[in-house]
């Protein structure tokens, strides 16, 4: 969606699933050299833990803590050769309630 972001020659939006490694390396192909690293990708959940459904808190697992943890591996390996690259964790406070 082009309205949510302006165009830049500095910026370039690709398609992520951070749940899939294929998802994973095809956009870090695209992406090319990556200086900074924002796991931003979440999933939230509201209401009662004990009528969630397992599989409703694994995908939030695999999204919320693998999917950070497998794009920070994808990631690493570049910024080590460069000796240079950040990596930035963003949650949400709503977790602690």
């Amino acid at each position: 969606r082009t309205d949510l972001l302006p165009l830049s020659a500095r910026m370039c939006v690709l398609p992520l699933d951070v749940t899939r490694p294929e998802s994973i390396a095809r956009t870090l192909e695209a992406a090319g050299p990556i200086d900074v690293l924002v796991n931003n990708a979440g999933l939230g959940l509201f209401g009662a833990f004990e009528a969630t459904p397992l599989a409703t808190v694994r995908d939030i697992f695999e999204t919320n803590t693998f999917g950070t943890m497998a794009m920070t591996q994808a990631v690493l390996p570049q910024f080590r050769a460069r000796r240079s690259g950040l990596v930035i964790n963003v949650t949400s406070s709503a977790t602690l309630a």
